[in-house]
């Protein structure tokens, strides 16, 4: 399978250094990204059952934050006097704080996830006009098989490529249900024209890192064998053309890729793509 990133004439870095961004959620365009609705921490069953063993671990950490007279063991034995009450109220007490709990959530997704996202076009108008800086910029063409795109190392669901799921509906999950990566490769049904694929890595993992905070830049290193073709936008410049024919030709691990443009069809509204 084939797909595509569009990119703008001033991000030829990416070919030409085989480095790419996996964006954090908070650069990216959609403001639900990374966001899904969880509806409580878990369910009352779980939370009851597993009371007296948070709360145990609490007292604990306050205990050695006051200055008592009392051994650890008699401190546990008088505050345990108001465990059964706290526990039939537990529940209700971490609904009431959902609103923190799920913001602590996205907050630590933002700060630890990266996305790759990749499209299944090459010749999406909106996608050249959005992410092509009005098709003054250029598509890579990548070979999904590439071992770039499945550097599994486990049973987790980063480092391969996931298809992005469109819906009317915001994905709703109770926290400790949530399995793998599901709530973050799902989005509204608006932006299926983009045919998502999307690849997830730790931010802190990246190969090099400009620039700090938020606003920071995370790029990896990619084998410049992963890409098989780049398209040239149809208002790309003279200068932006003979750049990418000079990268492409002046590296041999791109000796097999394909450099072609896009040029405006004369009877339909769509572009055309001739060899270069």
């Amino acid at each position: 399978m084939k797909l595509y990133k569009y990119l703008s004439q001033a991000r030829l870095s990416v070919l030409r250094d085989a480095q790419i961004r996996f964006s954090s959620p908070i650069s990216l365009n959609d403001p639900f990204e990374i966001k899904p609705n969880i509806t409580a921490l878990a369910n009352d069953t779980d939370l009851v059952e597993n009371f007296e063993g948070i709360a145990t671990r609490i007292l604990i950490e306050e205990y050695r934050d006051i200055q008592a007279n009392l051994s650890l063991d008699e401190f546990l034995r008088l505050a345990s006097n108001n465990i059964p009450k706290a526990k039939q109220e537990f529940p209700a007490l971490v609904a009431r704080l959902m609103p923190q709990i799920r913001e602590t959530f996205h907050r630590a997704m933002l700060r630890s996830i990266g996305i790759l996202c990749l499209s299944e076009t090459e010749d999406s108008l909106l996608m050249w006009a959005h992410y092509s800086n009005s098709h003054q910029g250029y598509v890579l063409e990548f070979n999904s098989e590439s071992i770039f795109f499945d550097q599994r190392d486990g049973e987790n669901d980063f480092r391969f490529l996931h298809q992005v799921q469109y819906s009317k509906q915001r994905p709703s999950f109770v926290l400790k249900n949530i399995q793998g990566f599901s709530p973050f490769i799902q989005k509204s049904e608006e932006w299926s024209y983009e045919g998502e694929w999307r690849m997830l890595m730790p931010l802190a993992m990246a190969d090099n890192v400009i620039g700090d905070g938020p606003s920071a830049i995370h790029l990896y290193n990619f084998p410049r064998d992963a890409i098989s073709k780049v398209i040239v936008g149809c208002k790309a410049t003279k200068d932006t053309t003979n750049e990418i024919i000079d990268i492409i030709q002046s590296n041999d691990e791109y000796k097999s890729v394909e450099i072609v443009r896009a040029t405006l069809d004369e009877q339909e509204y769509k572009l055309n793509f001739l060899k270069l």
